[in-house]
């Protein structure tokens, strides 16, 4: 383990009252009856330097009454059997702590310059003060706990949903050497290779996998150019991006929220007759709103043979511009003399239009209209029928929530979509709480064609959802991915109501509906 003369050894009867009253280690033993009283525990005085710490099979504990340094790693191969438990009452600085299987306390503050990776559910870390952490990695239920603040480069809290809601393998994260995929279902990190890597100072990370998860899409552009001309103008007005038009008002449109940023395209009118006209509007924050109209004029005849012609319209195009803060918030006309933050405005507006049009066009095809219909229609999701309702619009399936919204609900009067929305706990990058939510809502356009738009939410208030298929970034990706797992956990949990058995989490309203269907005895 480490050398053994640099230790008192004592019994845990014997130092137990220089323990933290709140770790595991003393409460455990004060509410069993003295269980530890005669586990040998090392015991150090004042600061300590070693060049490894290694937990298997060593004493009980390993108490430092001051600050440690371990200049390699701190680690232990065996998770399951009986690990050396460590109290450190200053700080801890060390490279790399590869542990699990024991309660880990620092009073201090943690220093750990390359990676951390706690492993298995017995396992404990406690950071009373700050955690300073390159890497941080948890799985296998593995718990933490920060009470100071946390800084990392890269937070990985749920190994098992690395894939699905992270966006990457986390095989991925480690060098070739450290990782077995022969003769296994899936390959697997080689724990002892990982730490024998580590005591020869040979690397063990894929140092360009660091931030793989906050890299945007490579969504193809759709646009020749970003000019404002009658071809793209066109683009932008096709029936396949508009909503159907209301029958009311004869309108349609398609609009998103981009940060700050607010954009509108609609029709007026019947765009196969005259009498209609298109606008696009763009509006930065509250600051200043601009709106461009085109009507068209007389249509010119793109050949003399009335019978074989056909016609080009001519669209004649104005802009207006106002502060809407401003105490004279009247629209002034756009012209070429318009100040430079209005210009800018007008620029940077068309140039956030030409991508979020792009992107929606690739979103579109991600996920299909029948994928969340197949969800709607399950059995399990029959007795969830009000989503509107703090009790029946959903259940958990393992660690996702699954909200329903059938189509043809009317809520505020208004006929709504059809919607799925999944949800997760989980911890951020600070050791706060929270509880993320994805929505799929089935969406037709004015051509009759249909997609699903995809958005997203960090908190449980459904206003301001980030419009990921218009503002994509890399959680446009990670909501597929999602869905592809939810897919998998609703139609097993789906299967296991039908072979007879309730889902875990399951309200007492929806075990009586499932009963009077016959599904549940």
């Amino acid at each position: 383990m480490t050398t053994y003369s640099l230790y008192e050894k004592r019994t845990f009867g014997e130092i137990k009252h220089k323990l933290p009253r709140h770790s595991w280690c003393y409460m455990h033993n004060e509410s069993h009856d003295g269980e530890f009283e005669e586990m040998e525990v090392w015991y150090h005085t004042g600061d300590l330097t070693l060049t490894e710490l290694q937990l298997d099979e060593g004493p009980f504990l390993i108490i430092v009454e001051g600050h440690l340094v371990v200049e390699r790693s701190i680690s232990n191969i065996q998770i399951d059997a009986a690990s050396t438990n460590l109290i450190v009452l200053g700080d801890l600085h060390t490279p790399y702590m590869i542990v699990g299987g024991q309660e880990v306390w620092i009073q201090g503050h943690l220093h750990v310059s390359e990676m951390f990776w706690g492993d298995y559910n017995h396992g404990e870390l406690v950071v009373q003060g700050d955690l300073h952490v390159k890497w941080m990695i948890v799985s296998n239920e593995y718990r933490v706990n920060i009470h100071g603040q946390s800084h990392s480069q890269r937070n990985i809290l749920d190994w098992d949903d690395a894939q699905e809601w992270q966006g990457f393998n986390i095989i991925d994260l480690f060098v070739p050497e450290c990782i077995i995929d022969e003769d296994t279902t899936e390959p697997f990190v080689w724990r002892e290779q990982l730490i024998a890597r580590v005591h020869k100072e040979q690397p063990i990370m894929s140092t360009d996998q660091l931030f793989p998860d906050q890299q945007a899409l490579d969504i193809p552009f759709l646009f020749e150019n970003d000019q404002m001309t009658i071809a793209t103008i066109e683009q932008l007005f096709d029936y396949s991006l508009l909503s159907p038009f209301s029958k009311e008002s004869h309108f349609a449109k398609y609009e998103y929220w981009i940060d700050h940023q607010f954009g509108r395209v609609g029709v007026y009118g019947d765009m196969d007759t005259e009498g209609h006209n298109r606008n696009l509007y763009f509006q930065q924050a509250t600051d200043y709103a601009l709106l461009f109209k085109l009507l068209p004029v007389t249509p010119m005849l793109e050949s003399t043979d009335t019978e074989n012609s056909s016609t080009i319209v001519q669209w004649q195009m104005s802009g207006r511009y106002r502060y809407m803060e401003s105490d004279h918030n009247d629209w002034i006309p756009f012209t070429p003399d318009a100040p430079p933050d209005i210009q800018q405005g007008c620029e940077r507006g068309w140039s956030t239009l030409l991508q979020a049009v792009s992107t929606y066009q690739y979103a579109r095809k991600l996920v299909k209209p029948q994928w969340i219909r197949d969800i709607l229609a399950l059995p399990i999701a029959q007795p969830y029928n009000d989503y509107y309702d703090d009790d029946r619009h959903g259940l958990w399936v393992e660690n996702i929530y699954f909200s329903f919204r059938q189509e043809g609900v009317i809520h505020d009067q208004v006929l709504q979509p059809g919607l799925l929305r999944l949800g997760r706990e989980y911890t951020d990058a600070q050791g706060d709480s929270k509880f993320e939510h994805y929505f799929y809502e089935l969406h037709h356009h004015a051509d009759g064609s249909e997609c699903v738009i995809l958005d997203y939410k960090q908190d449980q208030d459904e206003e301001n959802r980030i419009e990921l298929s218009y503002a994509g970034g890399y959680k446009l990706q990670l909501a597929v991915d999602l869905l592809k797992k939810a897919r998998q956990l609703i139609e097993k949990e789906n299967q296991n109501l039908l072979d007879g058995e309730a889902p875990y989490y399951a309200e007492p309203f929806a075990i009586h509906d499932w009963q009077a269907k016959g599904y549940l005895k």
